[in-house]
């Protein structure tokens, strides 16, 4: 029998969402303000990078039950920077302090130079929406907690502590003239 490749496994995705970046930072490139659009970019340049950095995890976790320690921790210094910078701007985009956002973004450009990315590309606009994803929240009995590290990959799937309740689920106000609608779900008991 042969080996089980994974062809979906993590460095694809890794691959992915730093070319989503090298496609956002050049849109960024061409913003002459900032606005919404704006926000949009750099929010999904801040949620990939979050995305790689756990990515690295993922991929260094398989090598170091191999005993490759050398090899992973290495591979852990040479992605330390995408955590490090996502923090950065998140921070500075959260402020609204776009001087900083322009340094970290030059920043990140520099590390991701290499990284070829045609104009005419599959990859679309992943960033619209990527504002609203980011101030997304989960309020609970205990805390107040970021949307995008309230899921995990761990079981139970959540970061909630025993005896946490989910109490809110806060979300950016749709923009005027936007519809939505929500579907109630509950379990029925059948009469026997």
């Amino acid at each position: 029998m042969g080996r089980v490749i994974n062809p979906d496994g993590v460095g694809k995705q890794r691959s992915q969402l730093i070319r989503g970046v090298v496609l956002a930072l050049r849109e960024l490139a061409s913003q002459n303000k900032p606005d919404n659009h704006t926000r949009d970019i750099v929010a999904f340049i801040v949620l990939a990078l979050s995305a790689i950095s756990n990515t690295i995890e993922q991929t260094v976790s398989a090598w170091e039950k191999r005993g490759y320690w050398l090899k992973a921790d290495r591979f852990r210094l040479d992605w330390m920077w995408a955590e490090t910078y996502g923090a950065k701007l998140e921070q500075a985009l959260l402020e609204d302090n776009w001087p900083d956002v322009a340094v970290t973004a030059a920043q990140i450009a520099e590390k991701l130079r290499d990284v070829k990315v045609p104009k005419r590309n599959r990859l679309g606009t992943p960033w619209i929406g990527a504002w609203d994803k980011l101030n997304a929240s989960v309020k609970t009995t205990k805390r107040v907690i970021p949307l995008e590290r309230f899921y995990t990959t761990v079981f139970p799937g959540n970061v909630l502590d025993l005896g946490e309740i989910v109490t809110e689920i806060q979300i950016s106000a749709l923009p005027e003239g936007a519809k939505a609608k929500y579907s109630k779900f509950s379990i029925r008991k059948r009469p026997c």
